[in-house]
């Protein structure tokens, strides 16, 4: 059955969760679009931030409405998100110079908040889903 949560941080509702993750989630990759330079990101990179701001569009929209099909698209992008920013903190992790460590550390805090997220906005996804089900009976 997976691992199901009941609140956002112990004390928010998994819906209003979901909007501040969508927002959250939007301005740091809104942010890396903008004011990145092209040294320190990769065109796949700035593409899949594109990708997932849509998908953030998608989680903010499919909350307001509870549209599972919606939500579907974020949990989607945020994985390959999560992959890809793996992938570059591995590289980094490989050939490691101190100064690396700016890469490093922020991107695994981040790393680690994106699968928290994904935590969340998938136990509302089951909560809906559920709840669509048993209507359904």
């Amino acid at each position: 059955m997976g691992i199901i949560l009941k609140k956002c941080c112990f004390w928010i509702s998994l819906r209003r969760g979901c909007y501040i993750i969508a927002f959250v989630d939007l301005v740091f990759n809104m942010a890396l679009i903008i004011f990145a330079n092209d040294k320190h990101i990769t065109h796949i990179e700035r593409a899949m931030a594109i990708c997932h701001c849509i998908g953030c569009g998608m989680l903010l929209i499919g909350a307001l409405v509870q549209s599972t099909v919606l939500l579907v698209f974020y949990l989607i992008t945020s994985l390959v998100n999560v992959a890809i920013h793996t992938c570059i903190i591995v590289m980094a992790s490989i050939d490691f110079e101190p100064k690396r460590l700016i890469v490093i550390l922020p991107g695994t805090f981040l790393v680690c908040l994106n699968l928290y997220s994904w935590f969340v906005v998938y136990s509302y996804f089951r909560k809906i889903d559920s709840a669509t089900y048993e209507e359904g009976d």
